[in-house]
C-alpha cells in the first residue's frame, strides 16, 4: 500500500526491507486542507523513501476527488495546472494540449453537445501518411444517417491533408431522434452515434 487516507500524520503505511540495502518507507508526512485546481478539497502528502532501487526520496500530494496533484522530489517539482475528470474541468488545462505534435492515428470524437438542440460539433484527426512528402492530401467524407441507414446529409466531401477538423452540424430541419455520423478515409471507416433533441 502507498496511500492511505486514514493514516495520521507521521505514521508509516509501508516499509518493506528487501535485503540489507534496499528499504522501501512510505509515511503520511502532512495534511490538510486547501485549494486545488480551484475546488477547496482536504489534502495528503505521502513520503516515499527508496534507497538504492532508485536512490531517491519523492513526495506525493494527493487531493481527495481530483488524485496526485503535486510530485516533489530531487528531480521532479511538478505540480498539475488542470484536469478533466468526469466530463468536468479543473483549473487550466489549455496550456497542456500541443498542437504541433504529429497526429498518430485517425480518430473520431463523440459530437459535443451530445444530446443536441440542434446545433452540435464533430471533430475529428488525419494522420500524415509515411513516406508521401508534401502532396499528402486524402479523400475524406463525412456523412450523416438515420437509423435506417438513409443518408441524411453530407457535411464533407473533399481532400484533407493531415490535420484536426471540427464541422457543425445543424439538425433544425430532423424530427428528435438517433442518427448516426460515419467518417471515411481511404480504408479507414468509424461511425458514431448522436442524439437530436428539440
Amino acid at each position: 500500500m502507498i496511500f492511505d487516507f486514514s493514516a495520521e500524520v507521521g505514521d508509516t503505511i509501508t516499509n518493506i526491507q528487501y535485503s540489507a540495502e534496499d528499504t522501501l518507507q512510505v509515511f503520511l508526512s502532512s495534511k490538510g486542507t486547501g485549494n486545488f485546481l480551484g475546488v477547496e478539497t482536504q489534502w495528503w502528502e505521502f513520503f516515499i523513501d527508496q534507497t538504492q532501487l532508485i536512490d531517491d526520496a519523492i513526495s506525493y500530494t494527493v487531493a481527495d476527488s481530483l488524485g496526485i496533484v503535486e510530485i516533489r522530489s530531487i528531480w521532479v517539482d511538478e505540480r498539475i495546472s488542470g484536469a478533466v475528470i468526469n466530463g468536468v474541468t479543473y483549473g487550466n488545462i489549455t496550456d497542456v494540449q500541443n498542437n504541433d505534435e504529429p497526429i498518430s492515428k485517425f480518430s473520431l470524437e463523440q459530437n459535443y453537445p451530445n444530446p443536441f438542440k440542434p446545433v452540435t460539433t464533430i471533430k475529428y484527426s488525419i494522420p500524415r501518411q509515411a513516406n508521401v512528402g508534401n502532396e499528402d492530401f486524402r479523400s475524406v467524407q463525412l456523412k450523416i444517417f438515420d437509423v435506417l441507414g438513409n443518408e441524411i446529409a453530407t457535411l464533407v466531401n473533399e481532400q484533407k491533408s493531415p490535420g484536426v477538423y471540427e464541422v457543425t452540424f445543424d439538425g433544425n430541419n430532423l424530427s428528435s431522434g438517433v442518427y448516426f455520423y460515419s467518417l471515411q478515409v481511404d480504408t479507414y471507416n468509424e461511425t458514431k452515434k448522436l442524439i437530436l433533441m428539440k
